[in-house]
């Protein structure tokens, strides 16, 4: 019975070790698994303290006009893929 507590404690303790672990090293294990440059958690303590009020502007982007963009075969189209980090 004694051991049981102990192996009930010990799990308890890793898997609140291997969470923090988690949220420390977030941005590391998300590029190791190929989310660059994507949000993935959106939940920060600022928010939860202010009820998640509202702090984002919504904005938009366009782009009117590419120049002097070659091809890499002139018998298929340019597929263009334009990316923005704010």
């Amino acid at each position: 019975s004694c051991i049981n507590h102990v192996l009930q404690g010990a799990t308890s303790i890793a898997i609140i070790a291997a969470f923090c672990f988690a949220v420390a090293f977030k941005d590391r294990i998300a590029q190791l698994l190929g989310f660059d440059h994507k949000t993935i958690f959106r939940c920060k303590l600022r928010d939860c303290l202010t009820c998640f009020g509202q702090r984002f502007k919504p904005i938009e982007l366009a782009v009117w006009k590419v120049e002097d963009l070659q091809s890499a075969d002139p018998f298929t189209a340019n597929n263009v893929f334009v990316e923005f980090f704010l």
